[in-house]
């Protein structure tokens, strides 16, 4: 018996998607715009935004290389020191990336992320 007749035997029937079914499909193969590694997260933040990625080497006592911690430094001279427990290849999730577009000061809707509100500095107003 073929596929065919044994689906239909058995009450079932096979439904093409849609237009609109497919393109969502397509939308959720290809990820969110958060979702980078942090290696390309920080190549797009220095390509549109003029930071520079820069590495710091650490010794050790015998004066054997130890590790080489990255940091970026923005157009203005301000240095922004990266999380050290993300490595170059980590993925990035939703939370990580919103907190690094807010330490770096670049706008998280580039990101696909909503904006956050801004703080206010007079809040006991509100107790």
């Amino acid at each position: 018996m073929s596929e065919s007749e044994d689906t239909r035997r058995r009450g079932l029937k096979l439904v093409e998607p849609t237009k609109e079914e497919l393109e969502q499909l397509d939308r959720l193969r290809e990820g969110h715009p958060w979702q980078l590694t942090l290696r390309d997260f920080l190549s797009r933040v220095c390509s549109e935004f003029g930071y520079t990625l820069c590495e710091m080497e650490v010794f050790d006592p015998q004066g054997n290389l130890a590790i080489k911690l990255p940091y970026l430094k923005n157009p203005d001279g301000r240095v922004i020191h990266l999380p050290g427990n993300l490595a170059m290849d980590d993925m990035l999730d939703e939370i990580t990336t919103g907190s690094l577009c807010r330490r770096m000061r670049v706008p998280p809707e580039d990101w696909g992320l909503l904006a956050e509100e801004p703080y206010d500095d007079d809040f006991d107003d509100c107790l």
